[in-house]
């Protein structure tokens, strides 16, 4: 891809992000004059009157205290505290816009790799949560949800899931869908130390997915079935730190 065609996509980008939307994420957004233009407290420095100022037509925002203003990239990458190319990667995955291939005059990697994770971990909330619901194993985790006031309704609204007591079940789950490195760099599972292949993290666990203010799934927390805790093993396990994660 050229210079020109990657310009062309970060204009596409911008012209597909709701910059008010984006603010309404974090913040209580309020029209002014019409609609032709937004304001909100200032999420940047300590205010106390909506001194923002939010121009639609125009993809920009201004405070009037604080001086900073700019567009969607320049919001996320202060906001979020991203680098560029990681705020245009979130901002694209939002405007359903695939990133594309580019390697730039500082030798920037395509986001390809990071996409594929989130997606990843974005599938395996899907399955932990369908397993919750319908599989006959998942028993245990709907009586002990429901004992500690967890209702349907929260398993629903939260993607609430379960991971059967099977060390490979989510390996086998993934074949044809994500090969291992992916769910590896995911830390969905770690590699065997005394032999060769994989096992899954989080077995027979109930599984909170755990997501990042664009509400994507970035890692998961696991609290074991009671009284089958593994020894040497905690009642709460959290997906190990990754480059999504912390």
């Amino acid at each position: 891809m050229s210079q020109v065609e990657w310009d062309q996509f970060k204009e596409l980008v911008r012209s597909r992000t709701d910059l008010v939307a984006l603010f309404s994420e974090s913040r209580q957004v309020t029209p002014r004059r019409g609609g032709r233009e937004y304001v909100c407290l200032c999420p940047f420095h300590d205010d106390h009157s909506p001194s923002c100022t939010i121009n639609p037509e125009r993809q920009t925002y201004k405070c009037w205290a604080c001086g900073e203003g700019g567009d969607c990239f320049s919001y996320l990458m202060k906001h979020d505290n991203l680098p560029f190319k990681e705020a245009l990667e979130v901002l694209s995955r939002k405007a359903g816009l695939e990133m594309p291939k580019f390697s730039g005059m500082h030798g920037e990697k395509s986001g390809s790799s990071r996409n594929k994770v989130l997606d990843c971990l974005e599938w395996a909330a899907k399955v932990f949560h369908n397993f919750l619901l319908s599989a006959a194993d998942a028993h245990v985790a709907r009586e002990y949800l429901l004992s500690r006031g967890y209702s349907k309704q929260v398993w629903q609204r939260f993607q609430l899931g379960y991971h059967p007591q099977q060390w490979e079940w989510l390996l086998h789950e993934a074949r044809n869908v994500y090969e291992p490195e992916v769910l590896l760099e995911a830390r969905l599972i770690a590699k065997k130390e005394k032999s060769n292949g994989y096992y899954d993290y989080f077995v027979d666990r109930v599984l909170f997915p755990i997501r990042n203010i664009q509400g994507g799934t970035v890692a998961f927390g696991g609290r074991v079935i009671p009284g089958r805790e593994p020894p040497n093993s905690g009642k709460y396990f959290n997906s190990p730190e990754s480059p999504l994660f912390s």
